[in-house]
């Protein structure tokens, strides 16, 4: 799991998982803070500024409401897919190797051999659910609805309001609404080939039977937990 965003200036704090629109939420937290364009970086801030000590002793004490971002498997997946192919330091750490290019079939094929709960494997590809979670998290919310809810988070603890579209001007992998006729679970795709134009594809152009059967067995803990539907709409 990415480090929990924790600031002593605002009386919540954030847990999320890799490629679950950390980021973005990240920007916003920030901009909370009266921050933005003050801090380096979204990266910067939470592995570099945010206090471990401080915020177990937050939690510890419960001075803070615990909210968690999530993300529906299917899209998160091939955002995954596509930062593992870009990224050859993740080829080591996750045990799959890009250097050839990749399918999004043969990823998920190399997933269903692995371990795949938090703690154990890398968390690009771990699952969101951490056992035991229930008793901490306050609140879940959603990528999905991440504007809408981050609405209402500003408006339960008075906070200015952050229009999270302004601050993200990034699409992520898998969140175009773009539909195309042909099916790419078995296209190979190497570093090079990663590019933005990649981003214009929904998620559901990467799914065979195959490839959703797949997610479907190995994140279900997700699935079940966060109450997502198992379908690709």
């Amino acid at each position: 799991m990415n480090k929990p965003l924790f600031s002593n200036n605002l009386p919540f704090l954030f847990l999320c998982s890799a490629k679950c629109g950390s980021t973005s939420l990240t920007k916003w937290y920030i901009a909370q803070m009266g921050q933005l364009g003050v801090v380096k970086s979204p990266n910067y801030y939470r592995y570099l500024t945010v206090n471990q000590d401080e915020v177990i002793k937050s939690l510890q004490k419960e001075e803070k409401k615990v909210y968690k971002l999530t993300r529906k498997p299917y899209s998160r997946m091939v955002s995954c897919f596509f930062h593992i192919i870009r990224h050859p330091v993740l080829w080591e750490e996750t045990g799959i190797n890009g250097e050839k290019g990749l399918s999004f079939i043969k990823f998920l094929n190399e997933l269903s051999k692995k371990d795949l709960r938090r703690g154990v494997a890398n968390g690009h590809i771990a699952h969101q659910y951490i056992e035991g979670e229930k008793w901490l998290i306050d609140q879940y919310i959603t990528l999905e609805n991440l504007s809408s809810e981050l609405r209402q988070i500003e408006i339960m603890h008075n906070l200015k309001h952050v229009p999270i579209e302004d601050l993200n001007n990034r699409i992520k992998y898998g969140d175009s609404e773009k539909e195309i006729d042909e099916n790419l679970s078995d296209t190979v795709f190497e570093k090079d080939q990663v590019t933005k134009e990649i981003k214009i594809f929904s998620h559901k152009a990467f799914y065979s039977k195959e490839a959703k059967e797949l997610v479907d067995h190995l994140y279900s803990i997700d699935f079940e937990r966060y109450n997502y539907k198992k379908n690709l709409v």
